[in-house]
């Protein structure tokens, strides 16, 4: 019996379906195994237009390049829709870890996790054009050789990520990258480029994020248009080290900017804004997040006051290398009380001597502190609100100044590269200050500890992720109590004078990754 006539019509259209489909793939640039022909040789085209100094594009063989390192293809249609090719940068880590929402989203690589490529080449070859699904691409940190921007990249419609930073272009940005509408995240910066021109700015309608950091705007025709651009998405501004950038902005601008109300981080470091010349747009930023003015001199009178007072908004404050001293942070001049949004405060590398900066410990909102590389030795006030404080590089010389006992809610805490001399003795057995420790990362290497013992009272710290305590002058044997910290990962105990052996309880530690006891004098 033969089979119902509606059974083969059904049949007879799928098998119609999955011929139009593969004709559909062979019309439109040949799928092979695993992805689209044109698009397999356009990249083997950038493989061999390279020098591959890590030889990690060793994998780009075979017909399916949609397993080739770095490359990501479409689940379903099976183009190539990312490139992911960056070197190591210094600024790698945060950049992809402000941008871990937008990777999530829309990516399924581990990119971090990906070992480091490091080409060189003399352009961005044009044969990239044929990627024309291409969603993401990063080429950062590789050497073009002071190429210019190809403006070919303006043709690649699709693109929501571009990372061209730190690659050695040179040059003028093309205005064809105006035509990327559908850019969420665009970074040009630290390269050698200028900018003559910046309305093409305006087609990017969906960018987030853009990074113009060591532009040259000498030569920009319209640079105060810069903050009235129709960029209602745009809440992530950088122009670190920018050129030029000191101008007079049309008032009348700043009152109809839709821009500036939207934007919460603005790294304006090293544009050498000085004194009381801070950037009058900074009064309209009533969205303003975190604000980054590292490498402005603040010394001028009141100045530091003044701009704490232009941006009450911010929770997030960077002010490393401002050349602040003890009298700009007195109570004196600045009344912490009205400070209350301030969470993160960055006063790194500063002229800041002696005595901890007084109005600091009023301020009750304040999560995070970077004091590092000060000139402080004086004691450390218990603040019940801090989580996170950085003393590296100061010049304290006794444990009891930091109150590392008294310290229990702090999460993090480094003392490393200071002068702490005297013995590290912990609390009494019978008698805590805390109910509990929340350390997670507790440094105190680099010191001169001159032959104290690690206290048993180390134990007490249960919420350690990471102990470091290498090149301290630490003597005795390594307490067994560190066997209690069981949430350990990192556990940094070389370079001292160690004695003993290494105790069994060490073998508890499951979460443990990384343990380095070299160079003691122990019992293995």
């Amino acid at each position: 019996m033969g089979k119902p006539k509606g059974v083969v019509l059904y049949q007879f259209s799928v098998i119609i379906i999955i011929v139009s489909t593969i004709m559909t793939c062979l019309g439109s640039g040949n799928l092979t195994v695993g992805c689209f022909e044109k698009e397999r040789l356009a990249l083997l085209k950038f493989k061999y237009s390279v020098k591959d100094y890590n030889n990690r594009l060793s994998s780009w063989v075979g017909s399916d390049c949609c397993k080739w390192f770095g490359v990501g293809c479409d689940g379903v249609t099976r183009h190539v829709v990312s490139l992911h090719l960056r070197s190591i940068s210094w600024d790698g880590i945060d950049f992809h870890s402000r941008h871990s929402d937008f990777f999530d989203e829309h990516f399924s690589n581990d990119f971090d996790s990906l070992d480091a490529v490091y080409l060189e080449g003399r352009e961005l070859n044009s044969a990239l054009a044929e990627l024309r699904y291409l969603k993401y691409m990063d080429v950062s940190s590789n050497d073009f050789q002071f190429s210019e921007i190809p403006e070919f990249i303006g043709s690649l419609k699709q693109l929501r990520f571009l990372n061209l930073s730190h690659a050695r272009f040179f040059g003028n940005i093309p205005h064809h990258l105006g035509n990327l509408s559908n850019l969420n995240v665009l970074d040009l910066g630290f390269n050698m480029l200028m900018a003559d021109d910046l309305t093409w700015l305006s087609g990017l309608s969906s960018l987030k994020h853009i990074d113009l950091s060591k532009i040259e705007f000498s030569q920009t025709q319209n640079l105060n248009k810069l903050l009235n651009l129709n960029m209602p998405s745009l809440v992530e501004l950088h122009l670190s080290e920018s050129e030029n950038l000191n101008v007079q902005v049309d008032p009348s601008l700043l009152n109809s900017s839709s821009m500036l109300a939207n934007i919460q981080l603005l790294d304006l470091s090293w544009c050498y804004f000085g004194g009381n010349s801070f950037p009058s747009f900074l009064r309209n930023m009533t969205s303003l997040v975190s604000l980054d003015l590292s490498g402005s001199d603040l010394s001028q009178p009141h100045s530091f006051e003044n701009l704490l007072n232009i941006v009450p908004f911010a929770s997030e404050l960077h002010f490393s290398i401002c050349f602040l001293q003890n009298t700009h942070l007195s109570r004196i001049h600045v009344n912490a009380s009205k400070y209350s949004n301030i969470q993160y405060l960055d006063l790194s590398q500063n002229d800041i001597f002696g005595e901890f900066p007084p109005f600091l410990m009023n301020m009750s909102s304040l999560s995070s502190l970077d004091l590092l590389d000060n000139f402080l030795n004086s004691s450390v006030p218990v603040m019940s609100g801090l989580l996170t404080l950085k003393l590296s590089y100061n010049n304290y010389n006794h444990i009891r100044h930091i109150g590392l006992w008294k310290q229990c809610h702090l999460k993090l805490l480094r003392v490393d590269h200071n002068h702490i001399q005297k013995e590290m003795i912990g609390p009494s057995t019978n008698i805590s200050e805390c109910s509990r420790y929340a350390m997670e990362v507790l440094d105190l290497s680099w010191n001169e500890l001159n032959g104290s013992q690690l206290p048993e009272s180390f134990g007490k710290f249960k919420a350690l992720r990471e102990l470091n305590l290498e090149n301290s002058q630490l003597m005795g044997p390594i307490p067994t109590s560190i066997g209690k910290l069981t949430a350990l990962k990192v556990l940094y105990l070389n370079d001292n004078q160690l004695t003993g052996p290494i105790p069994t309880s060490l073998g508890r530690l499951a979460s443990l990754q990384k343990l380095s006891v070299s160079s003691n004098l122990l019992n293995v």
